[in-house]
């Protein structure tokens, strides 16, 4: 598969027999597209990560610090959600869709109906949220490309020794 904008037919060869080129691929439950469109993963990664939180209701329901509910929401809830986030590209609607899936869980943890008219920043001080979840999917994405960039760097100059260590 060629991942990029442009349609590029891409030819490979192993021992006389061409690969098939797709233009979708699923690798460990995660989507990737040659178009490098992420609205159909997001959409995964949402509904799975909203049939945890349901499952969950009973907690949420009863009556429960806010911050062991903050950390239920988040081992539970928000790992289900980013799930193969490193391989994401963060389009203004990627952040979006994170965004208002993370304030739909914390409205429903704190019991706050849309009647009320609660902005999002009233609704994260109610919560004491600290780092917000697309935060924590662009740091985890940052990390996974340092360590890509370390391993080649690391491979290139293993390289220039002449394979010495």
């Amino acid at each position: 598969m060629h991942i990029g904008k442009k349609k590029k037919k891409v030819s490979i060869l192993i021992e006389g027999t061409p690969l098939e080129q797709v233009t979708k691929y699923q690798y460990l439950g995660h989507i990737l597209k040659e178009d490098v469109s992420m609205k159909k993963e997001i959409d995964i990664r949402t509904e799975k990560a909203r049939t945890k939180f349901w499952k969950l209701k009973e907690l949420h329901r009863r009556n429960i610090k806010i911050d062991t509910k903050k950390r239920i929401l988040q081992c539970y809830v928000f790992s289900a959600f980013n799930y193969g986030c490193e391989t994401w590209t963060f389009t203004k609607a990627v952040k979006d869709k994170t965004k208002s899936f993370e304030m739909q869980c914390y409205r429903r943890v704190l019991r706050i109906s849309w009647k009320e008219h609660k902005t999002n920043e009233e609704v994260l001080q109610a919560a004491d949220v600290t780092e917000r979840l697309l935060d924590q999917l662009i740091e985890r994405k940052l990390r996974y490309t340092g360590h890509v960039i370390k391993g080649k760097l690391g491979t290139s100059f293993a390289a220039s020794l002449g394979g010495q260590n």
